[in-house]
């Protein structure tokens, strides 16, 4: 599944060298999905928006949630999705289970007029990173959200274990064991611009 500019679209890549472009569905400035199965969860200026794909050519929207804007990236853990954005819009946690009425059940903000790039989720932990830097936050209470540690600005991050990779204008590895959160090692880039997306396999 990709975002358009205005649109979610569905392609179809069992031919890398031919990809196809099966079906797309309008969602106003569309900036981010994640996808769980059939379901796409899409995060656009205004709203979390989740649409069934189990027909590619005909997606249907199926629920959405207003959040602040703009919002910008979303991962879905559980029945729980994650949104972050722009311009202090914060991390919004919302209730998906329910996908026809999800419903917002907390958010946290920095009290900085900052930009969050990137959000990603480890059992009760998110981690977010941010023009101010790499958040830690423990999220088992969404309405009331801690700062565990933090790190250095950061436009993308993965988690595998107790490793967080962050990309910024290199890659930057962490080791987020609660008892010893502190980068380990990092491969600077010489390209003089930073990555927008980081993968952990």
């Amino acid at each position: 599944y990709i975002v358009l500019s205005d649109a979610l679209g569905a392609v179809d890549v069992s031919n890398p060298a031919s990809p196809v472009l099966l079906g797309t569905r309008a969602i106003p400035s569309a900036s981010g999905v994640f996808a769980v199965g059939t379901t796409a969860y899409v995060a656009s200026t205004s709203a979390l928006t989740i649409v069934d794909m189990t027909t590619p050519s005909s997606p249907t929207i199926v629920g959405a949630c207003s959040i602040p804007s703009p919002s910008f990236r979303v991962h879905v853990a559980g029945t729980t999705a994650y949104v972050v954005g722009y311009e202090g819009a914060g991390l919004q946690i919302i209730d998906v289970s329910k996908p026809a009425a999800p419903a917002v059940l907390g958010s946290y903000k920095s009290g900085k007029v900052d930009t969050m790039y990137g959000v990603t989720v480890s059992g009760t932990t998110a981690y977010v990173a941010g023009e101010h830097g790499l958040l830690i936050l423990d999220v088992s209470d969404p309405s009331s959200v801690v700062v565990l540690g933090q790190g250095g600005r950061s436009v993308a991050v993965a988690v595998s274990g107790n490793t967080a990779y962050v990309a910024n204008v290199g890659l930057y590895i962490y080791n987020v064991t609660p008892s010893a959160r502190q980068a380990t090692s990092c491969l600077d880039s010489e390209l003089g611009a930073a990555s927008e997306e980081v993968r952990s396999e």
